[in-house]
């Protein structure tokens, strides 16, 4: 049996700051952001499509950050 130890990555919608995380055998990748504490279950559908919920910390809810220009 082949295991896959692929790590992936993303940015937290929330904060911007970046998490990591393994995938388990549901196809999904578990992960709390330690910056802002929001926890992310993102599902790989397939080849082209991911889908990502991020539940905020219990008693907050998310932030609505507007993208700065440069």
């Amino acid at each position: 049996m082949l295991e896959d130890w692929t790590i992936y990555s993303w940015y937290c919608p929330n904060c911007k700051n970046e998490v990591a995380g393994l995938k388990n055998e549901k196809n999904q990748i578990k992960v709390m952001c330690n910056n802002c504490g929001a926890r992310m279950v993102r599902t790989l559908c397939g080849r082209r499509h991911d889908v990502i919920d991020v539940y905020p910390p219990d008693g907050e809810e998310r932030y609505d950050l507007k993208l700065r220009r440069l």
